[in-house]
């Protein structure tokens, strides 16, 4: 499966939008598969840099998840991508490349798009 980073940002977005950590985040993404939203949050629980949380999946494929909100570095990507007009002068500033370049490169194209927005 390919990571879309369209779907990571609409997942923390999700995260973050939770009123409260006792409630489960809303990640049933029209356009994307329950399948697909597991993975693509797995992966960012995982290396536990931008979702605080627990995943793990059962025998049957079934992904088992606690989430508690977003690190610190997850609020730092998230806000440099937050903004729709910016997220969409950073995907074609990166072209098809969008979804195959680390996420800190896309987080300093973010705010390389924002300070030119300021500084206009």
């Amino acid at each position: 499966m390919k990571r879309d980073m369209s779907l990571v940002r609409s997942i923390l977005l999700r995260i973050e939008a939770t009123e409260s950590l006792k409630e489960a985040p809303d990640l049933n993404i029209e356009g994307f598969s329950e399948e697909q939203v597991d993975y693509h949050l797995d992966m960012l629980i995982a290396n536990k840099r931008y979702v605080n949380g627990n995943g793990n999946w059962s025998l049957g494929g079934t992904y088992w998840v606690s989430i508690q909100g977003l690190t610190w570095e997850g609020h730092d990507f998230l806000d440099a991508i937050r903004d729709d007009s910016v997220w969409e002068q950073v995907k074609q500033k990166l072209g098809d490349n969008v979804s195959t370049v680390p996420l800190e490169v896309i987080k300093g194209v973010g705010i390389e798009v924002i300070k030119g927005l300021v500084s206009s």
